[in-house]
Formats: C-alpha cells, structure tokens, sequence
C-alpha cells in the first residue's frame, strides 16, 4: 500500500552523441564564417522562382542593400537587368539541366559599392540538388574583377601604341 516493491528503469549516456552535436554545430558555424567571408559574392535563389533565400556580405556590399530589402524577393523583380540581358534564361536552363554555367569575363553597367560605371565579374550559376536529386536551389558566385581587366585593356592599349610606333620609326640600316 504506497510502498514501492520493485524499481525499473534504465540510463542513456548521452555525452557521445552531445559531443557530436556540437561539433557539427561548429562546423556549421565555421563554413557559414567561410561563405560570409570570401571574397566573392554568394547567393542562394530559390528555383524556379529565382527568390533570394541567403547572401554573404560581399553581396549586400556589391548591390549596396540591407538583407531585408533582399532576402526573400525576387532576383528578378530586384535587378531588372537579369532579364534584359537575358541571364534569366541561362539560369534556367542550368536549374533544368542541373548543369553549371561559368561565364569568365563579363562586362556590364551597373551600380556596384554605391558607384554607376562599367564593371567586369566572373560568375557562375551552380545549380544545387535536394536529397531526392532534383534542383531546387541555385548558387551564383560573381567574383568583381573589374581591376583586373582594366589593367589588361591598359596594357594591350599600350602594347598597340608601341607597335604603332614601331612600325612608323623608318628602320635603320
């Protein structure tokens, strides 16, 4: 009567499986400080409806805009110029194909860091898979190599000048 006669009951260690936890928490951590990080502006749209879902830094610096008045809009309704410049039906086509498409060297009038003029990046749409293999997300990596092309058209101007030179000098003999 209220006495207890027999007692159950058995134990789980868990500090195996908390210590797991935590460094998958970790490392979490330390590749979203990658992607935050990297020189190169990265974002994650929704397919098919080209919706931002995540940004790093570079992204929100290169477009000049807070994350609230890009994450979760349209990549198209943003920037119109994804459309005009027919970039919509490339992206497209890799969510369809499940294929990336790089462009090395692309030139394009835009506002970058606050700034209106030409600018020059390397990008790629890099279509991503769910668990059941379907492209349900899409990456785009623009890397700003605008200097770096400036410097190349400097030099191949340079290099067409001397020959110019070169080739109205009468040749000695």
């Amino acid at each position: 009567e209220g006495r207890i006669t027999k007692w159950y009951g058995s134990s789980t260690n868990i500090h195996e499986k908390r210590k797991l936890e935590e460094k998958i928490k970790d490392s979490e951590n330390t590749l979203r400080k990658l992607v935050d990080h990297s020189p190169s502006s990265i974002a994650i749209l929704s397919a098919p409806e080209l919706i931002v879902e995540q940004a790093n830094r570079k992204y929100f610096e290169l477009v000049n805009m807070q994350p609230e008045e890009v994450i979760g809009r349209s990549a198209l309704e943003l920037f119109p110029a994804i459309r005009e410049k027919g970039l919509d039906k490339i992206l497209m086509e890799a969510i369809k194909t499940g294929e990336p498409f790089l462009n090395p060297e692309y030139e394009v009038d835009m506002s970058r860091y606050g700034k209106e003029g030409t600018a020059w990046f390397t990008y790629l749409y890099q279509p991503l898979q769910n668990a059941a293999g379907i492209t349900d997300k899409i990456m785009v990596v623009s890397t700003d190599i605008t200097t770096y092309v400036q410097l190349r058209k400097n030099v191949e101007h340079s290099e067409r000048k001397m020959k110019l030179l070169s080739d109205a000098v009468p040749q000695l003999v």
